[in-house]
């Protein structure tokens, strides 16, 4: 089933189009994680822009910062490391208050990491590691 024709008829003002939206945003990083894992780093790209415009539309923060500590991620691993540090931050600053303390701590870590690449992590693990402590693991989205 071709999903793209159905959002174009999902609202994002209902409940059902707001889950239908995230969840099809949540099954595009599966996607994004397949194309990234086989070297198709475009591909992935494309697909995280495009779940991330889904999260967005479906006002899911969390899922929205999750899918920019993925971009963070493949940024570092590219060699991008300004733009990893930066996506990190927008994932830690647009989930803030919507997100988990392990996922707060993922972004944190995300964000220590591309410092690191760039030879500073003390600064950003030190703030990672409160967050983690605070965690509560069946809370945390799978």
């Amino acid at each position: 089933m071709e999903v793209e024709p159905l959002l174009k008829q999902v609202s994002p003002d209902t409940v059902l189009g707001r889950e239908f939206l995230s969840e099809t945003a949540a099954m595009l990083r599966l996607a994004v994680w397949m194309a990234y894992d086989t070297g198709r780093h475009g591909l992935a790209q494309r697909y995280m822009v495009k779940a991330l415009m889904l999260a967005r539309e479906a006002g899911n923060r969390m899922l929205g910062g999750r899918i920019l500590a993925g971009m963070s991620h493949q940024a570092n691993y590219l060699g991008h490391y300004g733009a990893a540090v930066n996506l990190a931050r927008a994932a830690r600053m647009g989930a803030d208050g919507a997100a988990t303390p392990t996922a707060m701590a993922l972004f944190h870590a995300m964000e220590a990491r591309a410092l690191a690449s760039q030879g500073d992590e003390a600064r950003a693990l030190g703030e990672a590691e409160p967050w983690f402590e605070r965690r509560v693991p069946e809370d945390d989205p799978v």
